[in-house]
């Protein structure tokens, strides 16, 4: 079986609305085997359009347990069962999207507060990085003021460095060790931006088009659009294989993508209404998988192929193809 888990969330639902699920899907089958809602106790405390707080996002792995980020806390999950047993929630944590497991703890993507911070299970924050400087207000009591000036929605990793993306100005910056710097500039309002052997890869969401280095590969716009709503828009990847990838698109489907022949090879729709939409996505190898990649990742790829030993005829296929 490949477990894949996909959080989703309604872009159109009312702000008193509990909305947002955790699906637990086999993707051999295309078959979900649980769909666990969202926890209600937030989403009313933010009167903002698009769901106040709006549903689940970023999902990793740390320390025994599936992570799985809503906008102002982490939920901890059994990886069997899917059995809720911890919660985390810091004054740094603010429209959270995407967040990555470490031995040290979990990097979180701090949207509102323009950074990046890893956090442990005692809710201790051990390393952090800020574009505009470490915010100074609890930034999940002033989600109103908009602190967002960068939209950062990646967290990311190159060797030892931390990296993050804004969706605002198409960066990549370093964010540890400081000082914070420009790593690459790619294009704006993209997700899960990552590097690979085979150039930087990306969901340029607006366009359904996954992008690694300068390859473009479309994906399918179905529905019609909305105020708040954009069928076909991309976000969240993770890696099947060396060669393919998951990413997730509007409605709520995902969509299995062959990055040797460009194109979608296998879909599953998991919603009808243009209002849901896709946030994380995470392939659960930890029985395949149980050693550190790069150094760092334990049990998950950041957005990069696992091992480095890829076979002879693969490395040349990619580089016939142009990669």
């Amino acid at each position: 079986m490949s477990r894949v888990l996909v959080t989703s969330l309604h872009r159109t639902a009312d702000f008193e609305q509990s909305h947002g699920y955790l699906l637990e899907i086999d993707w051999d089958r295309k078959c979900v085997t649980q769909k666990i809602e969202a926890p209600p106790l937030w989403s009313q405390f933010s009167k903002r359009a698009r769901g106040g707080r709006r549903g689940l996002r970023g999902i990793t792995y740390y320390n025994g347990l599936i992570w799985v980020a809503s906008c102002d806390c982490l939920f901890g999950f059994t990886p069997e069962g899917l059995r809720p047993e911890r919660m985390l929630s810091h004054p740094y944590m603010s429209h959270i999207h995407e967040i990555e497991g470490v031995a040290e703890g979990i990097w979180v993507t701090s949207t509102n507060g323009n950074g990046v911070f890893l956090i442990n299970d005692r809710q201790e924050v051990l390393k952090e990085g800020w574009i505009e400087g470490p915010p100074t207000q609890d930034m999940r009591i002033h989600m109103e003021n908009h602190y967002d000036h960068y939209h950062v929605n990646t967290v990311l990793f190159q060797g030892t460095d931390v990296l993050a993306y804004s969706a605002t100005t198409g960066k990549v910056y370093k964010m540890w060790p400081g000082p914070v710097t420009e790593i690459i500039e790619l294009e704006k309002r993209c997700h899960n931006v990552g590097p690979t052997k085979f150039g930087w890869i990306r969901n340029v969401s607006g366009k359904s088009i996954v992008k690694v280095g300068d390859h473009e590969i479309y994906t399918p716009i179905r529905g019609d659009k909305g105020e708040f709503t954009n069928p076909g828009w991309l976000r969240g990847l993770a890696w099947l294989s060396e060669t393919r990838i998951l990413v997730g698109s509007s409605p709520t489907m995902l969509l299995e993508i062959d990055l040797l022949e460009r194109k979608v090879v296998a879909e599953m729709k998991l919603e009808d209404d243009p209002g849901w939409t896709t946030h994380g996505i995470y392939v659960d190898e930890r029985k395949c998988c149980e050693t550190p990649v790069n150094g760092i990742q334990a049990h998950k790829p950041s957005l990069a192929p696992r091992r480095s030993n890829k076979p002879r005829g693969v490395r040349k296929l990619f580089k016939k193809l142009g990669f």
